[in-house]
């Protein structure tokens, strides 16, 4: 295989990885199928959001056996079932249409599928590329979870006022299982050897990596060993209060926009969310590429800090 068509294969598998992220991504759109299930079917507001929480907690935890399936099968076998687990748990909320119902098919057999996709498109995409992208790469894979309500949204909402909340289920379910199985097959790690091309000036950390790997010969660290880490438990409780306050809001975005904007489109407020969602990943990825990924954390939560006071 020549370099210009691996670097178009890499450039594939980013694409398809961003495409199966939008899929997944509906989570983000949750809050439109709630409103018409407090509305319709006489679920409380909290009744309405556990399906949604259990679906995010569940997807926190099977990145962890999601992972390591990537790394033995491959990313086109666990995105695979990541479509299938997608069709059954959205196939399945349309037959029963109950709280616990939601619950076990929306938030235990979806939250699984997005666990095994989210976790195997990234690894796959950046592989096929050098440190200097890896910021830009990881940013466009996750672009397509974060901006998926930019579409998502309108169209739940279109097929809940159309055909009501259980077709709604249904026709995403057998959609989105069909184009993910179908697009998985083109999400593969690179060839046994590759090693990417390098241009430009890679991040800074990068940088100051090549430096300490002339002073002392450097190992990955096992799972085991990473988990006794001070920087492991940083970087997860960073990470887990960064995405709880956004998951808080995303999860009753078109409430808010119905009790404090005093407008019934929310899901149009949804959709809108998604777009920033979508250009602030890519942008962090690039900005990280360049002043490097702690300043670029710091520059985020920053942001994110003011915003919410």
């Amino acid at each position: 295989m020549s370099a210009g068509a691996k670097d178009n294969r890499g450039w594939i598998v980013v694409f398809s990885g961003m495409l199966v992220n939008t899929f997944i991504g509906i989570l983000y759109s949750w809050s439109v199928f709630a409103g018409y299930l407090r509305m319709d079917y006489g679920f409380s507001a909290t009744e309405a959001q556990i399906p949604y929480m259990i679906a995010c907690g569940v997807f926190a935890l099977m990145m962890i056996p999601g992972g390591r399936a990537q790394d033995k099968l491959g990313p086109t076998v666990v995105i695979t079932a990541g479509g299938i687990c997608t069709g059954i748990g959205f196939i399945g909320s349309s037959f029963v249409m109950t709280m616990t119902g939601l619950a076990i098919f929306f938030g235990v057999i979806f939250g699984t599928a997005m666990g095994l996709v989210y976790t195997s498109a990234t690894p796959a995409a950046v592989k096929w590329f050098g440190p200097e992208k890896r910021g830009l790469i990881s940013g466009l894979v996750v672009a397509g979870f974060g901006g998926a309500s930019i579409y998502t949204a309108p169209l739940a909402e279109a097929l809940i006022v159309n055909f009501g909340v259980e077709q709604a289920f249904l026709y995403l379910g057998i959609g989105f299982c069909i184009v993910t199985v179908i697009v998985a097959q083109l999400i593969k790690n690179p060839p046994p050897g590759y090693v990417p091309p390098t241009t430009g000036t890679p991040p800074p950390e990068a940088k100051a990596d090549d430096k300490k790997e002339t002073r002392k010969v450097r190992a990955d660290y096992r799972p085991s060993e990473m988990v006794k880490t001070p920087q492991f438990f940083g970087l997860w409780f960073m990470f887990c209060f960064a995405s709880l306050a956004g998951l808080l809001i995303i999860g009753h975005l078109a409430s808010i926009a119905i009790e404090q904007a005093g407008s019934q489109l929310g899901f149009l407020l949804v959709a809108i969310l998604g777009l920033f969602n979508a250009g602030g990943r890519v942008a962090a990825g690039i900005i990280s590429d360049k002043i490097g990924r702690i300043n670029t954390m710091l520059l985020v939560f920053g942001l994110q800090l003011v915003n919410f006071l």
